[in-house]
């Protein structure tokens, strides 16, 4: 906003360039803003006054220092499909001379201003400047190709200086090819020269000619429209040519919109209005971020949606319609210079001195030139290589994008809007609940443990017959947790079919890319993990790179530090999972096979009884070490059993010494005692 860019604004170095800035933008803003008006179903004047709301308020509040408010082509389509409506009859009068009708269709457009704004203020004030993120851009590019077409078909009507009606647009072409043949011969040459001069600019400023480089600072909008202007005046009714007419002096006066809408139709508004600030604010969102992440600053989305509700809400009440930033405007003014928003602000200020002294100068401005005008600018909508380039990779997107686009054209336009945030919505959940996952190899060429997606590099990745590798690559919540669930299964069907039903193997999940957990994955995971634990008894599962969030919510969830896995199967890298599993794999193996565990070399060899397979691990020289050092273990306990074996044997001869002393003791005392008898019974 302006409490924060004015106080650091250099006027020493800046102001040079946004006054230059000012002077183009307001050359181009003026006839734009009047042809944008004229494909609205509005008259000239209000589009003058919608851009000179816009460059004044939008300063103060907006972000960016680059962006240009005023009349664009898809918010004043919209803005007249939704006048179409309540003004059916327009088509086949257009150029209505009756006061009240025109004042009352200004005022229903107002109201769509007014509603537009507020519903901007209500989400800025909730900070929902991710709503910008609503349309994907297949659809985005679907959406603004048929709405170019549209605006096309309806300058038809100016160009031609024919009647082009109907509620299609099959109906509007068939409309447009009957009246041909009236068409106004002087119309049609002045919007062909028009038309040829100014893509004879635009092409020529992009070349490597000399001089291309100065030709974007020359007013072609301005030039037209003095040439064309003269020409009218001088040939004055002459001519034949749909000209503006008189536009009223002086600035736009308050006016209460209410009063001229009929019964509920203030209510009836809410839906397209709805829709036109959806779009209105994605497509400034869209040019703002463009030139920041250029400038290299920082656009806040909610206070933009602050600033367009200002524009909206403030303007609705001096007889503007909807409006919104501007991308084929913001990259000339960007180009001439334009560095904060003061040059808008500027431009605003001199809109109002030519609101004021000088809308006489247009009254004989022809109305084919507008058109001409308004068919170049809408040929950056149609954006062809972005097309290719979305058929070219992605098919499904592609397909959306077609859908969107003849929607939008025999649907209309609100139709195309509703399908765009209904297939965005859509093709966000569809790839959140399929989202990518791999099955990971070790590099097979490489001193470090690299490992990458076999069937990516199915020539430079190796795989274990004993262990699985298996990184999912998105959150798991409640719309994936059955696409996670089936395509573990999956995985390990094809792992044992391959590889035989090993014995022993190792489950290893890649947690890496896993942001985020659920209430719903994380009791999904506990069942799941439990009834895999059943069904393989011969599984060890092991997760690596769990992120700190995550390992909290599984902790908390009963599924980390319990049985279904361990805190010592929680590992850091793919490369300490392979080395524990080596470990845990030996002392399983010699453990339950003693008889089948040897040791050839560097090499440790199992031999399985029940597929009689040999295992071979030398992954690194960590498996040799633990081998020899289980040998040395193993040795130790045989020792400490013969040493208990030696001290037994000895303790036993001992006690065997001590009960012969004691036997021929008492044989010796025995026999001492008998010569005593007997030396007595001599006596």
């Amino acid at each position: 906003p302006v409490a924060y860019w004015l106080p650091r604004y250099h006027w020493s170095d800046w102001i040079a360039m946004d006054l230059v800035a000012t002077v183009t933008d307001l050359v181009m803003v003026i006839p734009q803003s009047m042809g944008y008006a004229l494909v609205a179903g509005l008259q000239p004047i209000q589009g003058l006054y919608s851009a000179l709301m816009g460059h004044c308020l939008y300063g103060p509040f907006g972000t960016s220092g680059q962006l240009i408010v005023a009349p664009v082509a898809i918010v004043s389509l919209m803005t007249k499909e939704t006048l179409h409506e309540f003004f059916p009859d327009d088509d086949h009068d257009h150029d209505h001379d009756d006061a009240h009708y025109i004042q009352q269709k200004a005022a229903y457009a107002s109201a769509i201003a007014f509603q537009s704004g507020l519903i901007c203020i209500l989400l800025g004030l909730c900070k929902a400047g991710v709503l910008a993120n609503m349309l994907a851009e297949p659809v985005i590019v679907g959406f603004t190709f048929a709405a170019a077409i549209l605006i096309g078909i309806s300058q038809l009507t100016f160009v031609f200086q024919v009647d082009v009606h109907g509620e299609s647009v099959v109906e509007k072409l068939i409309s447009f090819f009957s009246e041909l043949p009236h068409a106004h011969r002087n119309s049609v040459i002045l919007a062909v020269c028009c038309i040829i001069f100014l893509l004879c600019v635009k092409y020529y400023a992009r070349s490597s000619l000399p001089g291309a480089s100065k030709m974007k600072f020359i007013p072609t909008a301005l030039v037209l429209v003095t040439i064309a202007t003269s020409i009218s005046f001088g040939m004055g009714e002459k001519s034949g040519f749909d000209i503006v007419g008189s536009l009223p002096n002086g600035l736009p006066k308050p006016v209460n919109f209410f009063k001229y809408l009929n019964g509920d139709h203030f209510w009836h508004l809410w839906m397209p209005s709805t829709l036109i600030t959806l779009l209105s604010f994605i497509e400034s969102i869209a040019v703002a971020s463009k030139f920041a992440d250029k400038h290299g600053y920082q656009i806040d989305a909610s206070q933009e949606l602050l600033a367009l509700g200002a524009c909206n809400l403030i303007g609705c009440w001096f007889q503007i319609y909807p409006v919104s930033g501007v991308l084929s405007l913001a990259t000339v003014v960007e180009a001439a210079g334009a560095t904060t928003p003061l040059y808008g602000m500027v431009a605003g200020g001199a809109l109002i001195i030519v609101c004021s002294f000088a809308l006489f100068l247009f009254e004989w401005l022809p109305k084919p030139v507008l058109g001409s005008i308004v068919l170049v600018g809408i040929m950056g909508l149609m954006d062809t290589h972005k097309m290719k380039k979305v058929y070219l990779l992605n098919k499904r997107d592609f397909a959306v994008l077609c859908t969107t686009i003849l929607i939008t054209l025999f649907l209309g336009i609100d139709f195309g809007v509703m399908l765009g945030v209904v297939a965005s919505i859509i093709l966000f959940l569809q790839k959140s609940a399929k989202p990518h996952y791999s099955v990971l190899g070790r590099i097979t060429n490489s001193d470090l443990p690299v490992y990458r997606n076999v069937k990516h590099y199915p020539k430079d990745t190796t795989r274990r017959s004993d262990m699985l590798m298996i990184r999912w690559d998105a959150p798991i919540f409640f719309a994936n947790v059955d696409s996670f669930k089936s395509r573990i299964n999956k995985q390990i069907r094809r792992f044992n079919e391959e590889y035989n039903y090993p014995r022993f193997w190792c489950l290893t999940i890649d947690f890496s890319s896993v942001n985020d957990v659920d209430f719903t994955a994380i009791e999904m995971l506990q069942t799941y993990l439990e009834e895999l634990k059943k069904e393989n008894r011969g599984m060890t599962l092991l997760v690596t790179k769990l992120t700190t969030p995550v390992e909290k919510a599984l902790t908390v969830g009963g599924i980390v530090g319990s049985k279904l896995i361990p805190n010592h199967h929680v590992l850091w890298e793919l490369h300490e999972a392979e080395t524990w599993w080596d470990h845990h794999l030996l002392t399983l193996n010699y453990g339950h096979d003693q008889h089948h565990f040897a040791k050839v070399g560097d090499e440790i060899v199992f031999q399985n009884t029940d597929t009689l397979q040999r295992q071979y691990c030398h992954r690194n020289s960590a498996c040799a070490n633990i081998a020899a050092h289980i040998e040395l273990q193993k040795e130790e306990e045989e020792e400490q059993e013969d040493n208990e074996q030696a001290q037994s044997v000895h303790g036993h001869f001992m006690a065997n010494n001590a009960t012969a002393r004691k036997q021929k003791m008492s044989i010796a005392e025995d026999e001492d005692e008998d010569e005593v008898v007997e030396v007595v019974q001599n006596q």
